[in-house]
């Protein structure tokens, strides 16, 4: 079905009261220009800059419980007019939404690249019980240039579990959850993300970490850059004496003369020393007020608590 801008929060273009998309604003229209399709990406939410938009979170798999489902477009060396128009289909391979062909570069002046992006709804929504491999495909002036395919589908929550098992947050708990399923330029970790996800409610709902507490870098936002700022600036000005900090990583190992590396997003695995996150940096967070908890001992105490709910 077709459903109104103001529903499916379309982002495009530049400038417009209902966009914030990527555009250097420029000259007079170069005819010579050709507009062509730099990336296409699927991800659960994007992150609006100054000049444009990349996306946020990539993603090819979608519980009901998410929001919605974006797919975002970069277009190169745009002049003239031009439409885009996304279509989604669900397991079935019908259409079920549309946003009909929307105009892009409406004062036909030449930017070198333009963002654009939209959103199909899924909590609340049909979308959230139509589980399985859904496809949506991007045109651009009626050809299509981008097709992507997703997953929805359901996902064990620990926050399903009743009110009675949890606890209360305490503010002196803090957390720092990593999970990496799709690398740059590694092979995919499977179940990484989803992994990370329960692990994160299993701290906030039965250890007490509180939400605000709780840092989480998943796929493209767990670059070496961030998990260092994370741990070595943003940690450091929250803790008091006394605190406890539970540290989670779900990604690839990779081992260099005997010290184990954390791969990160943007990490290459031929070269750890240089691009990866060597695990005894982790003791440089603080000494004698910070409690560490290795991935595998508290995968263990979630493994054990799952067998004792039977």
């Amino acid at each position: 079905m077709r459903r109104g801008l103001s529903v499916s929060a379309i982002v495009i273009s530049c400038l417009s009261a209902i966009v914030v998309a990527g555009c250097a604003s420029a000259p007079e229209i170069e005819e010579t220009r050709e507009i062509r399709l730099n990336k296409a990406s699927l991800a659960k939410d994007v992150t609006n800059r100054q000049t444009d938009s990349i996306p946020a979170e990539e993603a090819s798999v979608f519980s009901p419980e998410d929001p919605h489902a974006l797919m975002w477009v970069k277009l190169d060396e745009v002049a003239g007019r031009h439409t885009l128009r996304w279509d989604w289909f669900d397991p079935n391979g019908k259409l079920y939404q549309t946003t009909g062909d929307y105009k892009v570069n409406t004062d036909g002046k030449y930017r070198p690249y333009n963002t654009s992006w939209h959103k199909m709804a899924i909590k609340g929504e049909k979308a959230a019980t139509l589980l399985g491999k859904w496809q949506v495909k991007v045109f651009l002036d009626e050809r299509p240039v981008a097709t992507s395919e997703f997953e929805i589908k359901k996902f064990f929550s620990l926050k399903d579990i009743g009110q009675a098992n949890k606890v209360k947050p305490d503010r002196r708990k803090w957390a720092v959850i990593i999970g990496i399923e799709r690398y740059r330029k590694s092979a995919p970790v499977q179940f990484a993300e989803s992994d990370a996800r329960t692990m994160r409610d299993y701290l906030t709902n039965f250890i007490g970490v509180p939400e605000e507490n709780t840092i989480t870098l998943i796929n493209d936002m767990a670059t070496k850059a961030e998990i260092e700022v994370t741990i070595k600036d943003r940690l450091k000005g929250l803790f008091r004496e006394g605190d406890t900090l539970y540290l989670y990583y779900s990604g690839h190992g990779i081992p260099a003369d005997e010290t184990p590396y954390l791969l990160p997003y943007d990490g290459d695995s031929e070269s750890p020393r240089i691009t990866a996150y060597s695990i005894d940096a982790l003791g440089t967070i603080g000494d004698g007020f910070i409690f560490e908890v290795s991935p595998q001992e508290i995968r263990g105490r979630v493994e054990d608590w799952l067998r004792s709910l039977g």
